[in-house]
């Protein structure tokens, strides 16, 4: 019996670094290469050779090939492969990709419904009705339709999607996602290494992520700047909002307690996790909140916004805060700052609640999702 073929539209590989969607497709790729399968990746651009660590090689195959525009390769080349190959199943890992014609079963990762759910609200009419709007929510509409079975990455990511896209409840099946496998190494640096290489010293809070409007960064340094006295906050993350942070940092008067890291890379994260009093997580919206896994992976306590998949991730009332009531978020911090006690509930219940949440498990449970779509020919 031959093993099952499995076609990955593999565009997000080609990214220059690895974030989100690339981070899922190239970690669960990884683990699906040691089980009974043969997998091809399709893409019109070459794939970025470090996004593919790991990998066995020999169960792989990587085809190249450029369309017209990006939407000739997903609609026209695309299926052409599927017919050269004969595949069992047809996978797009980044909420669109899908052909309109099918010749295998296809499965598509729909990661969140945010679009719909958060950010259409802050969209004019125009916006909305502009071409590129239209260009990429037909795409994703299409992918939707098309597909035989969608995952998603949280219970609440799939009631959205239910909510806001109309798609079947019976079709959409929640495979978590997990922390990379950088988090599960030892550590051989220390304090001392962290202090040399950033300047940190003393006990801090952590936040790591984007800094866009739902992340809710600035309720974190509002919260701060009333609290006495003022916990240190170090912050990780590039782009250029982090710029009009700054500027609110100093006119908070807290450029002694917060410290901005810029761009970490992954290789550095787990240290400043595992060495953190907490990570404090105020987002308003997250499809499933891959930092907090991370931290979990490196048994740091984790506060969070009690909205959307958060509660669910996290797994445990205690750290939970109201991401618009500071006095909320506040009475936190005083608790894991002032009771050891406290903090040890909240660290042992994040190294706890870590063993939920592996790559491994990830490919497996991805395994027989597909093995189900074949038995149900």
């Amino acid at each position: 019996m031959r093993s099952m073929k499995v076609a990955f539209n593999a565009r997000t590989l080609s990214a220059h670094q690895l974030r989100g969607w690339s981070r899922y497709a190239s970690n669960l790729i990884r683990e699906l290469s040691y089980l009974d399968l043969e997998i091809y990746l399709f893409s019109d651009r070459p794939l970025n050779e470090d996004l593919l660590k790991g990998v066995q090689k020999e169960k792989l195959k990587v085809i190249v090939k450029r369309g017209f525009l990006y939407v000739d390769f997903e609609q026209r080349l695309l299926p052409q492969h599927c017919d050269e190959h004969s595949f069992d199943i047809l996978h797009c890992p980044i909420n669109y990709g899908l052909p309109f014609r099918k010749n295998c079963k296809q499965v598509l990762t729909l990661h969140d419904a945010i679009e719909k759910a958060y950010y259409d609200q802050f969209k004019s009419l125009a916006e909305k009705l502009s071409l590129g709007h239209l260009y990429v929510r037909g795409l994703h509409k299409l992918s939707q339709s098309r597909s035989d079975r969608i995952i998603t990455v949280s219970e609440h990511a799939k009631r959205d999607i239910v909510e806001h896209y109309r798609v079947s409840e019976e079709k959409i099946q929640v495979i978590y996602e997990a922390a990379d496998p950088i988090f599960q190494k030892e550590i051989k640096e220390t304090r001392e290494d962290l202090q040399r290489k950033w300047g940190v010293q003393g006990d801090y809070l952590f936040y790591v992520g984007g800094f866009e409007k739902r992340k809710n960064l600035y309720f974190l340094l509002q919260t701060l700047s009333f609290m006495n006295p003022k916990p240190q906050l170090l912050i990780a993350g590039g782009g250029s909002e982090i710029n009009s942070y700054r500027d609110k940092v100093i006119s908070m008067d807290l450029q002694d307690k917060v410290k901005f890291l810029g761009w970490v890379e992954d290789e550095d994260l787990p240290l400043l996790y595992k060495e953190a009093k907490a990570l404090v997580y105020p987002s308003f919206y997250e499809g499933f909140g891959l930092q907090v896994v991370e931290a979990m992976a490196m048994g740091c306590p984790v506060l969070c916004s009690d909205r959307t998949s958060l509660p669910e991730i996290w797994g445990n009332e205690e750290g939970l805060f109201d991401p618009t009531n500071g006095k909320s978020l506040a009475q936190q911090i005083e608790a894991l700052v002032n009771d050891s006690g406290y903090e040890k509930s909240l660290r042992d219940w994040s190294k706890k609640r870590s063993q939920d949440f592996s790559w491994k498990m990830t490919a497996l449970q991805t395994l027989d999702l597909y093995r189900s779509l074949l038995q149900s020919r």
